[in-house]
């Protein structure tokens, strides 16, 4: 007999169609007409069997925990009695740990319930914007401890895909999806949680600068800065200098990046990216450094779109699909600042100073 619910989400996905709303999208609604939804159609009754499966092991997992629950502490009393304290206590731990992997077995994903099409379609999504989804190496794990500033974390966790390319064919990335948390006790905090990105430029710095603007709570952790050869640079402008603090060991070099229209296009992202109206819900510091040839940016975002996936309800999973369109254009207008940035007056005088010193190093050999 045919399952209802099957026949519903067919019937669901029948009536979705996906609108374009911006030049982003422009195509992406045929493709998903023709090349993605015969794929998700086909998929539903899959995608039943994973959400039933789940289902099913959660209410496995609650009828045991009730189960625990009510013979535990009769049970620990008697221990008590008839034995120790100690093993009472042994017993007290082993029943938590038994809980705690329980609730693993109830709740963790497993690799084959995974939908194959969310791979494919957010594959698409990126590719609007030239981008790809590429597997986490552990070179590139290694990234985020390379950055001249960084949140205060006694642990970092990075997500296993990250995302490549170039945007706008023109400034060539790295980014990793990034949650840092600070143990201090027996307490753990979360110091950041969003974007870490490695941006490649086509010149040098000869020293190091680090930008931290003060957003989130977030900031009591403290930045990473070496300050044993960095020193704190005087700002001129009293906007910015109150939203952000600067650290170099080249001030000239420094004050060559600090131009005033760099100040504004950082005061501009600054803006952009405060939770009002954005949805995004940032957790952590905007933090940029400036060191070799490399540009090192932590972007707090408490949430993704890209992650979500709800290919049994079609009407909220093209609503997921705008969002990855709206996060993914927030990212390219934080990376083409960069790049206006870094065609700017500062850099293009860095950049040339650089060049005739590489120069100057040939002609002495």
């Amino acid at each position: 007999m045919p399952d209802s619910r099957e026949t519903s989400i067919l019937a669901a996905y029948d009536t979705a169609t996906f609108d374009e709303r911006t030049s982003d999208e422009r195509g992406f609604g045929a493709r998903f007409e023709n090349e993605f939804k015969p794929l998700l159609r086909a998929s539903a009754a899959f995608n039943l069997g994973v959400m039933d499966r789940r289902r099913q092991r959660r209410r496995t997992a609650k009828i045991i925990a009730v189960i625990v629950g009510f013979g535990f502490v009769p049970v620990l009393a008697l221990l008590y009695l008839t034995y120790s304290e100690a093993v009472a206590v042994f017993t007290f731990y082993g029943i938590v740990i038994a809980g705690i992997a329980l609730f693993g077995w109830a709740f963790k994903k497993r690799p084959e319930e995974n939908d194959p099409n969310h791979a494919t379609v957010i594959d698409a999504v990126l590719r609007q914007f030239g981008c790809r989804v590429a597997g986490t190496s552990r070179m590139e794990r290694r990234m985020p401890a390379g950055s001249p500033i960084h949140p205060g974390w006694s642990k970092i966790h990075v997500i296993e895909e990250h995302i490549a390319g170039r945007f706008d064919d023109r400034i060539r990335f790295v980014a990793l999806r990034v949650r840092t948390t600070m143990k201090q006790g027996k307490s753990v905090s979360e110091t950041f949680r969003g974007w870490y990105m490695r941006i490649d430029l086509p010149f040098s710095f000869s020293g190091t600068t680090v930008i931290h603007e003060y957003l989130a709570p977030s900031y009591r952790f403290g930045k990473r800065i070496d300050t044993r050869t960095m020193s704190q640079v005087a700002l001129e402008d009293p906007e910015f200098a109150r939203r952000f603090s600067a650290w170099a060991n080249d001030q000239i070099e420094a004050r060559m990046i600090l131009t005033p229209d760099v100040m504004e296009h950082l005061k501009a992202e600054a803006d952009r990216l405060e939770p009002e109206g954005q949805g995004w819900k940032p957790s952590g510091d905007l933090m940029l450094g400036f060191t070799k040839s490399h540009v090192h940016v932590w972007l707090p975002s408490s949430a993704t779109a890209l992650s979500d996936w709800h290919p049994l309800e079609p009407a909220k999973m093209i609503e997921d699909l705008h969002d990855a369109f709206v996060e993914l254009a927030q990212l390219r207008a934080f990376l083409r600042d960069i790049d206006v940035i870094s065609e700017s007056e500062g850099f293009r005088a860095q950049a040339a100073r650089n060049t005739r010193a590489s120069g100057e190093d040939e002609i002495h050999r």
